[in-house]
């Protein structure tokens, strides 16, 4: 399956608005060069990465989200949803 596809397919869509700010977020607080730069040291794996930038690992999906659709080859160990700020 197209992964674009598989990720519209996991939403649904009652959490659109979370999700389209999450993305928001995510691009203005994380500047791909910072996250690349953390992910590309050896000894740096997702979660200590985001605790490095003082965000949720969820918001780090999110970033890896936005760098997949850039052609960049990550996997994220989790699949945040859009709605994790409300917990």
């Amino acid at each position: 399956m197209n992964p674009q596809a598989q990720e519209l397919i996991s939403y649904d869509m009652s959490s659109k608005p979370e999700r389209e700010a999450n993305i928001f977020a995510a691009e203005v607080l994380l500047p791909d060069v910072d996250v690349i730069k953390l992910i590309n040291d050896a000894e740096m794996n997702f979660f200590r990465a985001a605790r490095e930038l003082y965000i949720p690992p969820e918001l780090m999906d999110f970033k890896f989200q936005i760098l997949k659709n850039k052609a960049y080859r990550l996997e994220a160990p989790l699949n945040a949803t859009g709605d994790f700020l409300k917990k």
